[in-house]
């Protein structure tokens, strides 16, 4: 009768950086073990050149199978001589070991790294962002930010808005507050968040993920809807719901540091935020301007001055009004491939 086949038993690596081993034991009187043993050792410590806490691991799980107890110590050389030691004891009731490999691509050191995303924001969405960035926050124009200058800037506006640090404005200030940090720091580093710094690209970068898509005020986040209706009780300290121009200019020498703001400047930056005067700066109507300066990707919008003099000066067009006036037969239809003389038309 012929004896049953010895046992068998494998076990394949796996490791991102390196070569993957597979390897079987089987019962053998074999003379080769110990080279074999050293081949063994070999190998694995050649897949492991680079990170030696691995090597150690995977030498303690690959021996658990003999039933041996070996305690990882703190140099590798030491446990190799342990376990050429214990592969000799084990030689004597006939193991042998076979070791089969493959290569596998090796990444990089790079190659873990996240590429960022391109900053999809036009010429003039940067520099209002840019401008926010600067004039707001990095007071000491050293193009880096903190979560203190968050803290900072939260403490101006309850300062200038006379809030207690219990009434439920500041709350919400706070609230809004948090969620800046939660967004631009814990995303960029979420291993430490509280010390880290971010720079100009990283504020615009993560600006610009979070407009991606969006279209419309209430596809944003809701603490991000929430900022306009805060920045909108800070500047309004008369509590009358309108904001006027005097509140404008306190707000921008307090808060942004406009102390020498001429009148001229300020009329335009009022008339561009009421469309020349014909609609009061009611909270609905701050919060167009505010959707306008997040979203417009071109200059001349309302909300280019929302946070003070940012860009160009807005350009005006002038309107002629002539074909509204003129009879119904001396009106001109519109051909797109046919010239003519007028100066308007009527859409």
């Amino acid at each position: 009768m012929s004896e049953p086949p010895s046992p068998r038993s494998t076990l394949t690596i796996h490791h991102k950086h390196h070569r993957n081993a597979s390897f079987s034991v089987r019962s053998d009187t074999s003379d080769d073990v110990d080279k074999s043993a050293r081949k063994f050792f070999t190998t694995w410590r050649t897949a492991c050149d680079r990170t030696k806490d691995k090597t150690r691991e995977l030498l303690k799980r690959t021996l658990s199978w003999k039933g041996q107890d070996y305690s990882v110590t703190n140099d590798l050389n030491t446990c190799m001589e342990d376990t050429n030691m214990s592969t000799n004891t084990t030689s004597q009731r006939g193991w042998s070991v076979h070791i089969w490999t493959t290569w596998v691509r090796r990444s990089s050191l790079g190659d873990d790294e996240e590429t960022p995303k391109p900053i999809n924001l036009s010429d003039i969405q940067k520099e209002k962002f840019s401008h926010f960035f600067t004039n707001l926050l990095d007071l000491d124009r050293d193009e880096l930010i903190s979560i203190q200058d968050f803290d900072y800037l939260a403490e101006k506006l309850r300062h200038f808005a006379d809030w207690s640090h219990s009434g439920t404005e500041f709350s919400l200030l706070k609230q809004v507050q948090q969620e800046f940090i939660n967004t631009f720091f814990v995303n960029v580093n979420k291993e430490s968040p509280i010390s880290c710094y971010i720079e100009l690209d990283d504020w615009l970068r993560t600006w610009s993920n979070l407009l991606t898509g969006v279209v419309g005020m209430r596809d944003l986040p809701f603490w991000l809807q929430q900022f306009p209706k805060v920045l909108f009780l800070v500047i309004n300290k008369s509590g009358n719901g309108i904001l006027s121009k005097e509140e404008l200019k306190t707000f921008f020498a307090s808060i942004i540091g406009y102390h020498d703001m001429n009148e001229e400047d300020l009329n335009e930056m009022y008339k561009t935020l009421t469309a020349n005067g014909d609609f009061p700066l009611k909270f609905h109507v701050y919060e167009l301007c505010f959707a306008n300066w997040l979203f417009c990707k071109n200059p001349n919008g309302p909300g280019q001055w929302l946070f003070g003099k940012c860009g160009a000066r807005p350009d005006t067009f002038p309107i002629d009004y002539s074909a509204l006036c003129a009879p119904p037969e001396e009106r001109e239809p519109y051909v797109p491939d046919k010239k003519s003389n007028r100066h308007s038309i009527i859409v």
